[in-house]
């Protein structure tokens, strides 16, 4: 027998251990890993044959759960009319991380998902890979537990062509860029790896009701992603995904075509309606905007840019930077008819970016004790950054106390690195 270090149980553990003591806790987490890991309060209650009375049982069970971290609610909210708000519950990552740790004591090579021994494994098993052991952080206090793995959907072995739900869920987050609901990437995904199926395949492998299987089959044709074949039971198949992405862009781009020759219209018909107030112009007053999402903010900063005539001061850290240089900022300011001076709190490396970028003026400085990230237009408004260059925030302001608070800091650091 091994040697066993001294350890202490952190409180939760004591508590997760306390409440899964009711096997409808235990039944709970196992209908969550069969059914893709996301499922709706109603259809929980359904699959645990609970009936309307017994509400207040399954509320009871699934606040335990969320309350030692074993399970998430979280809301979906797609672009689509009917597949706006819906709230689903998974386990979170906490969750599967005990759940692997627990299953990885035990042989479980001749058991299935119904624990009974001796029978093949249903073919999109919600599996688990039982490898890479890492370090993870419990929730709430932040008490420290060894397990390992990851998780993986649609497996029907154990080198299934989709190892990781982290990855399909990224997949996901990206194409609700291009218009997708999360469902309707899962069907079109589901459809290129695995080849063409009919609609009551896609259904049951995925576990979504037939009604809505043929109403997302319907909007991925429309929207040239996925192929009807003329035979009978009729199939479905994906389109390869360089034509699916260009079908996507080019429905974007006729989309903003329209907008943008209706808004002279739309300007016409909204200046044309009188305004009932008398109060006087506010274009002199304080005002604030808060911004969210990369996209918004460099939108945002593209207008600034361009509408500077005198001035622009740039002080952020490396992350920001990157970010910024990738998505063409950049290149706006090295066109800009007012001065450009950009204070970098990076390592000196960060230069290269910008060396083809003869016509603004760039000073490194160390990146110790720098926490700001603002960009000042002529002195007439200023875009303050926060939040993670992967998913930020920024506060617009026209404040002149702010700016000027602001344009102190960065000229006193200007000269340091002179």
């Amino acid at each position: 027998m091994g040697k066993l270090s001294a350890f202490v149980f952190p409180e939760e553990i004591k508590d997760l251990f306390t409440i899964l003591k009711d096997e409808k806790q235990w039944k709970i987490l196992e209908i969550l890993s069969n059914n893709n890991n996301r499922l709706s309060y109603t259809a929980i209650k359904e699959q645990l044959g609970l009936s309307d009375t017994e509400k207040g049982t399954l509320n009871y069970h699934l606040k335990e759960l969320q309350k030692v971290g074993m399970i998430k609610n979280w809301n979906e909210i797609g672009t689509d009319i009917s597949d706006r708000k819906k709230s689903y519950y998974s386990i979170s990552k906490f969750g599967m991380k005990i759940i692997e740790g627990l299953m990885k004591s035990v042989d479980l090579s001749s058991y299935t998902s119904d624990s009974s021994p001796k029978e093949k494994k249903p073919k999109y098993f919600f599996s688990l890979d039982l490898s890479d052991l890492d370090t993870i952080k419990t929730p709430e206090k932040g008490s420290v537990l060894s397990t390992s793995g990851q998780i993986s959907i649609l497996d029907d072995k154990s080198d299934s062509p989709i190892k990781k739900n982290e990855i399909l869920e990224q997949l996901k987050l990206e194409l609700s860029m291009y218009g997708l609901t999360s469902n309707q990437a899962k069907v079109y995904m589901f459809l290129d790896k695995f080849g063409s199926k009919t609609a009551p395949e896609v259904c049951k492998a995925l576990k979504m009701p037939r009604t809505e299987t043929y109403h997302l089959l319907t909007n991925l044709q429309n929207k040239g992603l996925v192929n009807a074949e003329f035979k009978h039971p009729i199939k479905f198949s994906a389109e390869p995904f360089n034509n699916a992405l260009y079908n996507l862009l080019s429905a974007e781009k006729e989309r903003l075509r329209t907008l943008i020759n209706k808004s002279t219209e739309l300007i016409t018909i909204w200046d044309s309606i009188p305004k009932f107030s008398g109060e006087q112009s506010t274009e002199d007053m304080e005002k604030l905007q808060i911004l969210s999402g990369i996209s918004e903010i460099q939108s945002k900063m593209r207008e600034m840019i361009q509408q500077a005539t005198n001035q622009i001061l740039l002080l952020c850290p490396e992350q920001y930077l990157v970010r910024f240089y990738h998505g063409g900022i950049f290149d706006e300011l090295n066109e800009s008819t007012a001065t450009v001076k950009v204070l970098a709190a990076a390592p000196e490396r960060i230069l290269d970016f910008f060396k083809d970028l003869k016509k603004m003026k760039i000073q490194v400085i160390p990146q110790s004790g720098i926490h700001s990230s603002y960009m000042i237009k002529d002195e007439k408004e200023i875009i303050i950054f926060s939040g993670t260059p992967k998913d930020p925030t920024a506060i617009i302001t026209n404040s002149k106390s702010i700016m000027s608070s602001h344009k102190i800091l960065f000229e006193k650091l200007w000269p340091t690195t002179a």
